[in-house]
């Protein structure tokens, strides 16, 4: 079984949308990528992003959403640790 990251998914997802778009099955667009058709159908399923609003959530699976995700993820990580030692406590101001 291959894993995929989180960012190849959603550029491989964003290449099957544009091939279905062409008019290409979904046997064909799964044979030309390598995976399987049960994979791509769960890629291409809905997934529920708790209360995003659903223009976001689907922003969320582009390529460009996962990368501006990284980054905020990595940019949290970096202040967290600088500014309270990786403490919670930066997180939850305690009362």
């Amino acid at each position: 079984m291959i894993r995929r990251s989180r960012l190849e998914r959603a550029e491989q997802l964003e290449t099957v949308n544009a091939r279905l778009a062409a008019g290409q099955t979904q046997r064909q667009v799964a044979a030309e990528l390598g995976v399987a058709r049960s994979t791509l159908q769960d890629w291409r399923k809905p997934e529920a992003v708790g209360a995003a609003p659903a223009v976001l959530a689907a922003w969320m699976e582009t390529p460009e959403g996962v990368r501006w995700l990284h980054q905020r993820g990595l940019a949290a990580h970096f202040s967290i640790t600088l500014q309270g030692a990786a403490g919670i406590r930066v997180v939850v101001p305690i009362p």
